[in-house]
């Protein structure tokens, strides 16, 4: 008696579990159309849009913006907290080149060769966190003009820095988080530490201000000081203009 009812029991299990997952599976299936769709109407608006270089226009949770780099124009695509797609110009239309998972939305950009190589880099940032601070996220320029995304450049404002020849990035948070200033150089094509100089609280309600370098490739902390005027962290290496946040301009709302 116990098997006659246990047995149909474990067949409405097993056709509620094939259910749900057949229903799972629909939903992803739509997701991927909707964005499908969405970037197709994007697409036709490259065109009117393309003289607005530099530009955010908005619609909805999408965001995308024509650049130009190097004489070609390209188009950023950010459907927020998801997707990134890069378009190029060639041929008199836009060809989709890159799809990039992207948890982050577009919050501005900048125009810079990063790498001193004579070709613009292009850097796209993220929403900023609390303290004003964006990810950085990197697409090189070759020689082709191809755009390469760097996730291993992401550095919290980085920058060249022109009269070092080196790359500098830093990050300022609020009193209890550790604020540094570092420079990097370039080994090949990835990035090394120089240098670096940072402050933290200590737990006796003080300031330490380290200086510290690479040492077989570890961070090795070479001298300390009391900092609690944030005096000798602020001089060390270049003055900075606190919460200094990339200044995104008001973005174009499409109809």
């Amino acid at each position: 008696m116990c098997i006659r009812i246990f047995i149909p029991i474990l067949l409405l299990l097993f056709f509620n579990s094939c259910k749900q997952n057949s229903q799972h599976t629909v939903s992803k299936t739509g997701d991927s159309k909707l964005y499908i769709q969405k970037i197709a109407n994007y697409e036709d608006s490259f065109d009117i849009y393309s003289d607005s270089l530099g530009a955010k226009i908005t619609h909805g949770d999408t965001i995308f913006s024509i650049q130009k780099l190097n004489n070609k124009k390209y188009a950023f695509v950010n459907i927020k907290d998801s997707l990134q797609f890069v378009y190029y110009y060639e041929k008199r239309k836009w060809i989709k080149k890159k799809s990039i998972a992207l948890e982050d939305t577009f919050f501005d950009a900048k125009v810079e060769d990063l790498n001193a190589d004579g070709y613009k880099d292009f850097i796209l940032y993220g929403f900023p966190n609390m303290h004003g601070n964006c990810i950085p996220y990197v697409f090189l320029s070759d020689s082709n003009f191809e755009l390469i995304y760097r996730p291993d450049l992401s550095l919290y404002n980085i920058e060249y820095d022109s009269s070092t020849k080196l790359i500098r990035s830093h990050y300022i948070g609020g009193v209890l988080s550790t604020n540094y200033k570092e420079y990097y150089k370039w080994n090949n094509d990835s990035l090394s530490l120089v240098k670096g100089v940072k402050r933290q609280y200590m737990n006796d309600s003080t300031f330490i201000t380290s200086f510290y370098g690479l040492k077989d490739q570890k961070e090795v902390i070479y001298k300390e000081v009391k900092d609690n005027s944030s005096d000798v962290f602020d001089k060390t290496f270049w003055e900075l203009e606190y919460y200094l946040t990339p200044s995104s301009q008001t973005p174009i709302s499409m109809p």
